[in-house]
């Protein structure tokens, strides 16, 4: 068929490595030719992939030479239409926390670690998503068990998730009489604690 009957384009509106690549068949067969479109060939990088119509791929970052190519109940091929397509780069995120207390002021510090740079960082604290630079703090005031959700997304929209379960713990130790004790003398020393409902 005429060059200008067979074409494709991509559904994504970011492309990303690791993530699924949908591409959309938009050939068709002109007016005044009998048939009809049966068979698609799809290439990624010149090796035959898919026969899909719509197939659907993961590609690496970097840039990447799809071509199609489609046939008719004829046996009739079309040329090859070849298009370039840039993958970018998901950035790979990291959270240093630990678990911790009640009443204590935590530092959450989140970073890239494979030199994507990450443009916006959103946190997650099981009460709603919201922005935040990649060093934050936190102070709880009762004890908890929950999930940190981070998302660091680059510039091109590319996302990496991370979660992380936390726990912080109530203080339930209890402060108790002093206790003199003489010079080079051995002591002994006991603690209490104390049950808060």
């Amino acid at each position: 068929f005429p060059s200008h009957d067979r074409k494709f384009g991509i559904t994504n509106s970011f492309l990303c490595n690791n993530e699924t690549i949908q591409f959309k068949d938009f050939s068709y067969m002109p007016d005044t030719a009998a048939g009809r479109i049966v068979k698609w060939t799809w290439y990624y990088d010149s090796n035959q992939t898919s026969v899909l119509q719509n197939p659907a791929t993961i590609l690496s970052a970097g840039t990447h030479l799809i071509s199609l190519q489609a046939e008719s109940d004829k046996g009739c091929h079309s040329i090859r239409v070849d298009s370039m397509i840039l993958v970018h780069p998901k950035p790979e995120i990291a959270l240093a926390l630990s678990d911790s207390c009640v009443f204590r002021t935590i530092q959450y510090t989140a970073s890239s670690i494979n030199n994507v740079p990450v443009s916006r960082w959103t946190w997650n604290f099981g009460h709603g998503e919201y922005p935040g630079s990649a060093t934050i703090t936190k102070r709880f005031v009762q004890e908890d068990l929950h999930t940190v959700t981070l998302i660091g997304q680059s510039d091109k929209s590319c996302k990496d998730t991370l979660l992380r379960p936390v726990t912080i713990y109530y203080n339930r130790t209890k402060a108790v009489r002093d206790t003199i004790a003489a010079k080079n003398q051995p002591v002994q020393l006991n603690t209490a604690s104390v049950l808060i409902s």
